[in-house]
């Protein structure tokens, strides 16, 4: 089961948060709190500052903007934390279950990995780790890349690197090449290896060149390529 959040947690920019206002409909469901820390609701005015509250002290400020503005007389307003980029590891890109999910203290890339039901089929093999400010993982690295393949297929445990609440995974597509022409397979094929494929390797998916085939005329077409 996932972590609850209890009424001591804090409320950060980007968090959702669930409020609840007895008999009135209007205000109750989920929120997301601006990046500025502010969560805007129907009926009030201006913003109402949430981050850095709990949500008792976020529900008791909310009560106080309610009273003022003549919504209601006595306000019972129950606040909860739904989800926390800053108590949660996110992962994204080329994976089976892309999602944030909450983590209180540190867990692996492996465990990340399980929870988002493994790689895609066109996954590459690098993993991109972008650091949170969370944890004593955060030494002032920022970003740093993790050979999946070797992870996963050899269980090096020196790839199995601790992830903090706040990290990020991102897991790049694989890149595509496209052999067409005189050849027997002709079409697009996934490069699994970060530094790319040769040209005798992408021949060779494409079960090799006809008999027809002028080898000495065959040309390699980049993207914004000047050539």
């Amino acid at each position: 089961a996932s972590p609850v959040f209890d009424s001591d947690s804090v409320i950060s920019a980007d968090d959702v948060i669930d409020i609840y206002v007895m008999d009135v409909a209007e205000l109750s469901r989920q929120y997301r709190v601006s990046p500025s820390g502010n969560v805007n609701l129907p009926l009030l005015p201006r913003p109402v500052p949430a981050a850095g509250k709990t949500p008792t002290e976020f529900s008791e400020e909310l009560a106080k903007q309610l009273r003022d503005g003549g919504l209601v007389t006595s306000a019972h307003i129950v606040v909860t934390i739904v989800s926390s980029r800053l108590k949660s590891v996110a992962i994204t890109g080329a994976v089976k279950m892309p999602q944030i999910y909450p983590v209180f203290g540190k867990t692996t890339l492996l465990d990340v990995l399980s929870q988002s039901q493994g790689l895609a089929d066109d996954a590459s093999n690098v993993g991109v780790i972008s650091r949170g400010t969370i944890g004593e993982a955060a030494t002032g690295q920022t970003m740093q890349t993790v050979d999946l393949k070797n992870l996963l297929q050899n269980a090096n445990p020196t790839d199995n690197i601790d992830m903090y609440p706040g990290d990020r995974v991102t897991v790049p597509r694989a890149g595509i090449v496209y052999v067409v022409g005189a050849v027997n397979k002709p079409g697009g094929f996934m490069m699994k290896n970060s530094n790319g494929m040769t040209v005798l390797q992408a021949l060779a998916m494409a079960e090799d060149v006809k008999l027809n085939s002028v080898k000495n005329k065959a040309v390699i077409i980049r993207p914004n390529s000047k050539a």
